[in-house]
């Protein structure tokens, strides 16, 4: 269906995350257009360091009332909160994103890029271009195969067109 649904749009390049299900879909999206694909571990989901790889029960029960205080916390709390200390915060991986936007905004210049990553960064990117309220955080909103076009206009970054994106 994404597939379908980024036809109209020209890509030189396809950059994506080096996590499994990210490299997967870069390499579906790219079969009918024979593009090139660059790994990028700065497109990574959100590190949640000695948690990695844990469900959120078993977080829940390792870290017994941090985690009920977590999520009574308000959005823009949550944004910048570590469960633990190796954790990444939303922020942080915000800023990560940010900044290689910017560098290959530079490398790549005049070329149209599609950038496979994963739900925290796309909801943190769409709440800093003001698309999304913080208090607005249900993964649905960014559902798998959801995506956005961001436009470059050399001062500022646009978001032009989404598909998938729900507000709530």
């Amino acid at each position: 269906i994404i597939a379908k649904k980024l036809a109209h749009i020209h890509l030189d390049k396809i950059i994506s995350s080096d996590f499994t299900r990210a490299l997967q879909t870069a390499e579906i999206l790219s079969q009918n257009r024979s593009l090139k694909i660059i790994v990028a571990k700065e497109l990574r989901e959100r590190s949640y360091g000695r948690l990695n790889g844990k469900t959120f029960s078993m977080i829940k029960s390792e870290l017994q009332g941090k985690y009920d205080y977590y999520e009574k916390l308000p959005e823009k709390l949550k944004f910048i909160f570590k469960l633990v200390d190796d954790m990444e915060t939303v922020k942080d991986a915000l800023d990560r994103f940010s900044s290689y936007l910017q560098k290959i905004t530079i490398e790549h210049e005049g070329e149209t890029l599609l950038l496979v990553c994963h739900g925290t960064l796309m909801r943190a990117l769409l709440k800093k271009y003001g698309l999304l309220k913080y208090d607005e955080s249900s993964s649905k909103i960014v559902q798998n195969g959801s995506y956005f076009k961001i436009e470059n206009d050399d001062t500022r970054f646009h978001i032009t067109e989404e598909f998938k994106i729900r507000k709530e």
